[in-house]
């Protein structure tokens, strides 16, 4: 009988002051954090290179995006573009990451889009997250996680099954530290995403217990 310690990997997930103006009567008691549900989008599916865009979405999202890059909403915003070229805008533009997610259920896809290098990122990987969507008019910013005085850069996203006003809740998680995070609850309220809860999450790792192993 050969016995091997098993590490668990535990995560904390507490309700935290992040600055939230919205009265918040309704917290969600059973909200729980999962690493393995959220994710990054991925580096290969950009604006420049996603199959599921035709020509004039394409351009049309380009320019949008460029646009909102070269007209910061914030002081921390208009620090993180500072100094960056127009070419290199452009450049930043193109290569950021979009998800084409049906947040609504109307059989039309929106777009998440997160940034993808410095400026539109910050040195930890927390990167700008938008929420776009196409319209008659061209497209709509549902969610700019920069937005306001307490707006930021974020590493993980995901999509919750839970709605509010026939939108989904979108979860934006920052990396703090290796073993921190603050994860942000969006939900969609009179034609946009706004923040709904805050919660602190840290997690440690410890050895305990054994398993037998029969050799």
């Amino acid at each position: 009988m050969v016995a091997h310690h098993i590490a668990f990997i535990v995560a904390l997930v507490i309700p935290a002051a992040c600055q939230i103006t919205q009265p918040d009567t309704n917290r969600a008691s059973h909200f729980y954090w999962s690493e393995a549900k959220s994710q990054e989008l991925d580096y290969k599916s950009t604006i420049a290179s996603a199959k599921e865009l035709s020509p004039k979405e394409r351009n049309d999202l380009l320019a949008f995006v460029l646009y909102r890059f070269k007209h910061p909403v914030n002081a921390h915003d208009e620090e993180m573009f500072e100094g960056i070229s127009d070419d290199q805008m452009r450049k930043l533009t193109a290569a950021t990451r979009i998800e084409l997610v049906d947040l609504d259920g109307d059989g039309k896809k929106e777009i998440i889009a997160q940034g993808n290098g410095i400026g539109p990122c910050g040195a930890t990987g927390n990167c700008i997250v938008l929420v776009l969507r196409d319209t008659d008019t061209g497209w709509e910013t549902l969610l700019d996680s920069r937005i306001g005085k307490f707006g930021g850069g974020y590493e993980k996203i995901r999509v919750l099954d839970t709605k509010n006003d026939g939108f989904r809740d979108i979860v934006l998680a920052s990396h703090d530290s290796a073993a921190e995070r603050t994860a942000i609850v969006y939900r969609y309220e009179e034609g946009h995403y706004v923040p709904h809860q805050c919660y602190h999450i840290s997690w440690w790792t410890f050895t305990g217990g054994y398993h037998r192993v029969v050799s």
